[in-house]
């Protein structure tokens, strides 16, 4: 961690209560002045045994301001996380925040959470070009707090950079468990970029795109995708008939809409509902 001001803390406790409590105290706020992100809320185990700990992801809100603190030296491991009333859905998390939804399609469920908040509404001069720069950075830097706070209630060992602070702010981490934190065809980063956003527009009241990529993974998997789609293109000219790839977020099926709109023969659309959509790889009628 930097020199910067902590805003958030990850916190472990016997009860969610005593870990509020905690965090309270180490960021040196009232426990009104904190938003608090269950990530979970522990277990008494069976006769005492294999008990875990309550875990909590607190946030500063309001106009109090929080002390540098040492991070919290617990490494129990961590659950999906969850919020106290709410929780981020797994079709909306699929959805991929972060990344823009596919031509003539509005599903991508991040892009909506920009609807509870006016970035176009002057803050405190925030229309001045020397101040939105002064904001991009505050928010980048907090993004990276709260990234590098959910990792280590994960315990998950991580160096979490800021590559970009706006259009949008890039997150980069850089860390030996890679594949844990991306899952299967990135679905846990895209839970974990879902998590992020929202925690950000909860404490900014603006909304603000951040993107988390893990060693530079997202743009070879673009790669990737971009190669997938004009090989199944050439497949469908062969056999003359449709393709239909596996289920992908809306991202990703955005990809290969990109990549093949300039061909004269070629067409796509996507069918089916989430988390099974599909793209479909056809000849132009």
């Amino acid at each position: 961690m930097n020199e910067r001001h902590r805003q958030s803390v990850t916190v472990s406790a016997r009860t969610v209560d005593e870990a509020i409590d905690d965090a309270a105290r180490e960021l040196g706020v009232p426990r009104d002045s904190l938003d608090i992100t269950v990530i979970t809320e522990g277990s008494k185990g069976f006769l005492g045994m294999r008990a875990e700990n309550a875990r909590i992801l607190a946030m500063v809100v309001g106009e109090a301001t929080a002390t540098v603190t040492a991070p919290s030296a617990d490494t129990s491991t961590a659950v999906a996380p969850e919020r106290h009333g709410a929780s981020a859905t797994p079709s909306a998390a699929r959805a991929g925040v972060g990344d823009a939804g596919e031509t003539g399609e509005t599903e991508d469920r991040a892009f909506e959470l920009g609807d509870e908040y006016d970035d176009e509404t002057p803050r405190d001069g925030a229309d001045e070009p020397g101040r939105r720069a002064q904001q991009h950075e505050e928010t980048a830097a907090l993004a990276q707090d709260i990234l590098e706070n959910l990792l280590r209630g994960m315990n998950i060992q991580a160096r979490v950079a800021v590559r970009a602070v706006s259009d949008p702010i890039v997150l980069d981490v850089e860390t030996d468990n890679g594949g844990l934190i991306i899952g299967r065809r990135g679905e846990t980063l895209s839970a974990l970029q879902y998590l992020v956003n929202v925690l950000i527009g909860k404490r900014t009241r603006r909304w603000t795109k951040v993107v988390i990529d893990v060693e530079h993974w997202r743009d070879r998997r673009e790669e990737t995708l971009r190669a997938l789609a004009l090989r199944q293109a050439d497949r469908v000219r062969q056999q003359q008939r449709p393709v239909a790839l596996d289920p992908m977020p809306a991202g990703e099926r955005r990809i290969i809409h990109v990549t093949l709109q300039d061909q004269h023969d070629i067409e796509t659309h996507s069918e089916g509902e989430e988390p099974n959509r599909r793209l479909v790889i056809t000849l132009k009628r």
